[in-house]
């Protein structure tokens, strides 16, 4: 009797392109495949994910380990279970058997250590019980089957196939992306019908193609086919616009895989008419899914659930999240287009589900339960997205009102600044009546997200408007955080350096919230008032507000809030000297923030310990600290942050006689200083744009700087009291021909440019300017942050 085994040529298929990727996939197999314990491994995945080519690799490499032969038995032509014995025993060349095809099956394997490789299984879904039986009467015989759906035999593990990795979104050059196997597999295609693709010119849109088919092998293979007439960014473009671009008419594919299209409708119509109809709906979530979410918006049960999955039209991971496939989304997608009726009722539910979703964890985001809230939300927050813009579009914005908290809340403690700004603004348009306590709470919180940008003016706006609104609803302030338009107009107020008013707006806040117990309000008005003290050079009263903040935030449980109280209580410290009481508060600020992710408040941190650093004349731990903070202010766009980053890089620089480094980290603080006009910040900068100046010996303007700092109302009393220490140095050094005119720069604008000028030109060496002095015994004081 003749068989054929892999010491035999040509007994697998042939592949016609060279194997790619998959190293993990094939030493994971083949360890489950050495496993005594399994008898049954089934490479599950939806249609076009590479199961064949990965079995088939699996099984080569296999070679040596069975004695009587590895065998490979195609079934995808196959269209009734009773054929399956027989087509098993054509691919092993033995003896049919006419009245008891499977008994013969059985009786010729029960003594053969074999690995039998079932291609395409699922045109079978009756044929488990010839399975079972196989493996109960031939105990030394291994099945490795691709099915796109589970078998649910007793005797079966499961190896789930997905898409080859695909890079990060911001992997945007071809030295990123090129080790990734999605990737290597389109550029090798993208090369055969096109030979002088070159993919480092083509790396944004290779990018593309591979994260909108999340690394689907057939996909990227149909897709590759398109390079001979498109960029890689035009067929990127035209797989959004339709799964009908992802066909192909290459003869060495079979037909089932000549289109992504042919492939899901066969998966379709296996599908009962209920798991059509959910299967369609789910079409609407992004990002995935839970199964509550599921049975609100789909109606989806968990056996339905189940077989979804069964079908790898779904992905179920241990997290309890339920994922679908981008193209097969699409897919469902269009199905759902179909009855377009029942699609804007899923819309609509869907909408709905997530904004009391988000309502239901306002509590948790505002106090104790805040780092589980971010973790739900964050899980969640494509389907949070969709349904707001969804109940924009469909101009109900009153239903957002329970939502606005929390998505704001969330979108602080995960520095979402920009996606904040995006969502709140899409819903300042005119409203309905109903709607406007919506408005005017958005319009509050759209002003602080603005002051995270550095985007003063429209704050400023924004606050004036919600104040507005409130005003004329007649209708008491909300309960929860800062939701009192007073507090951001404080906050701009302090920033201008008017302190008189800035400390009105937060007492007028304070006695406001403290009447309705709104802690969160208490809290924020006591921290702006530490502030405004400390600039004033007011430290104890500084020190005690802190602490009242400290206290109304522990009320409220907002650990996240705290952050902030402790790092006022340690700016008090460091002006007070107590360098150790600092370093104990900020180094909790960091660690409270480094529990929710938090790059803002890690940043402030590390900058407010620069800052202690630098008092103390440790000066490259300041360097490595604010270099640390500079990095995480610029990933998160927090442009006042990072202008305080650089301004710690810059007095830094001046103290280690580094002039130029000093001169560049000054020049870019000033810069963004004077973009988002940050007053305060523009003072304390330009105190040690002058400091460096005057050492150099570039006495006129950097006395001219040091005299507009010292006149101007905004300046913080540390930071005036430093500007005419030095002042009085280098006046009592330096000839008098050289004095400014007594109001040589009436404006900030005119010091600012003057300060730009200077900082544009090369340094000169000490002693080469007009006169060198040495510099003021003790350092300037260090500015106020951001």
């Amino acid at each position: 009797m003749a068989q054929r085994s892999l010491s035999l040529p040509g007994t697998l298929p042939t592949s016609l392109t060279p194997f790619i990727g998959r190293q993990q996939e094939l030493a994971d197999v083949a360890a489950r495949l050495a496993d005594s314990a399994c008898r049954l491994l089934t490479l599950v995945g939806p249609g076009g994910t590479g199961k064949t080519r990965l079995a088939v690799e699996a099984a080569r490499r296999q070679h040596g380990r069975f004695p009587d032969g590895i065998f490979w038995v195609d079934l995808q032509t196959l269209d009734a279970v009773e054929l399956l014995a027989t087509a098993v025993a054509d691919a092993l060349a033995l003896p049919q058997s006419a009245d008891d095809p499977h008994g013969a099956l059985l009786h010729a394997l029960q003594d053969r250590t074999c690995l039998l490789l079932l291609d395409n299984f699922e045109q079978l879904g009756d044929g488990g019980g010839l399975l079972s039986g196989l493996l109960r009467g031939a105990p030394a015989v291994k099945l490795l089957v691709t099915s796109r759906a589970a078998l649910n035999l007793q005797a079966e593990w499961l190896f789930p196939v997905h898409g080859l990795p695909v890079p990060p979104a911001e992997a945007q050059t071809w030295p990123a992306l090129q080790d990734y196997d999605a990737v290597q597999l389109f550029v090798a295609h993208a090369r055969r019908v096109r030979p002088a693709f070159r993919p480092e010119a083509e790396a944004a849109g290779i990018l593309q193609v591979c994260r909108l088919v999340e690394g689907m092998p057939l996909a990227l293979e149909l897709a590759a086919a398109w390079a001979r007439a498109l960029d890689s960014a035009g067929i990127a473009a035209e797989i959004r616009r339709s799964l009908d671009f992802l066909t192909a008419d290459t003869r060495s594919l079979p037909d089932r895989h000549r289109s992504l299209q042919s492939i899901f409708d066969h998966a379709w119509a296996q599908l009962a008419p209920e798991e059509q109809a959910a299967f369609a709906q789910m079409a609407v979530f992004r990002g995935g899914f839970r199964r509550e979410a599921a049975a609100a918006v789909a109606g989806a049960t968990l056996p339905l659930l189940t077989r979804l999955v069964d079908r790898s039209l779904l992905r179920w991971a241990a997290d309890g999240r339920y994922q679908m496939h981008e193209l097969l989304r699409q897919y469902a997608a269009a199905r759902a287009a179909e009855e377009p009726a029942q699609l804007a009722v899923t819309h609509a539910r869907h909408a709905a589900y997530y904004v009391h979703f988000l309502a239901e964890r306002t509590a948790a985001i505002l106090g104790a339960g805040q780092q589980q809230a971010v973790r739900e939300i964050g899980a969640e927050l494509d389907n949070v997205r969709a349904a707001w813009q969804w109940h924009v579009a469909q101009q109900q914005i009153a239903p957002l009102g329970p939502a606005v908290e929390t998505l704001s809340m969330f979108c602080q403690l995960q520095c979402k600044y920009l996606e904040a700004r995006r969502l709140f603004e899409l819903v300042t348009a005119p409203a309905p009546a109903e709607a406007q306590p919506v408005l005017a709470r958005i319009h509050n919180e759209l002003g602080w997200f603005y002051i995270r940008l550095g985007q003063f003016e429209p704050a400023a706006r924004a606050f004036a408007r919600s104040a507005e609104l409130w005003q004329q609803l007649g209708m008491p302030l909300p309960d929860g955080h800062t939701t009192d338009p007073r507090l951001g107009q404080s906050a701009l107020a302090s920033i201008r350096g008017e302190y008189d008013a800035a400390r009105q707006l937060a007492e007028a806040a304070l006695a406001a919230g403290a009447a309705a117990h709104n802690d969160w309000n208490v809290a924020t008005a006591h921290y702006l008032l530490a502030s405004i003290a400390h600039a004033q050079g007011a430290y104890a009263q500084a020190q005690a507000a802190a602490a009242a903040a400290y206290a109304a935030a522990e009320r409220t449980q907002d650990r996240w809030f705290m952050v902030y109280c402790l790092y006022e209580l340690g700016q008090a410290a460091a002006a007070l000297g107590d360098y150790a009481q600092a370093r104990q508060h900020f180094t909790a600020c960091h660690a409270l923030r480094e529990g929710f992710a938090d790059s803002e408040g890690k940043a402030l941190a590390m900058n407010s310990l620069g800052d202690v650093a630098w008092r103390q004349q440790q000066y490259a731990e300041a360097r490595r600290l604010f270099t640390d903070s500079a990095a995480l202010y610029r990933q998160i766009n927090d442009r006042g942050g990072l202008a305080a980053a650089y301004h710690g890089l810059g007095r830094t620089a001046v103290a280690q006689q580094d002039y130029e480094e000093a001169r560049r980290q000054l020049r870019q603080a000033l810069q963004i200083g004077s973009d988002i006009d940050f007053t305060t910040f523009l003072l304390a900068v330009l105190a040690d744009v002058a400091g460096l100046l005057l050492r150099v010996g570039r006495v006129a303007p950097g006395l001219a700087l040091l005299q507009r700092v010292e006149a101007h109302p905004a300046t913080g009393q540390a930071v005036r009291l430093a500007a005419v220490q030095q002042r009085r140095h280098y006046e009592t050094a330096v000839s008098p021909a050289l004095f400014p005119a007594a109001d040589a720069l009436p404006r900030l604008e005119e010091a600012v440019r003057l300060a730009l000028r200077e900082l544009a030109l090369p340094l000169p060496a000490v002693g080469e300017g007009e006169t060198a002095v040495a510099p003021p015994p003790a350092p300037p004081a260090a500015a106020a942050a951001v």
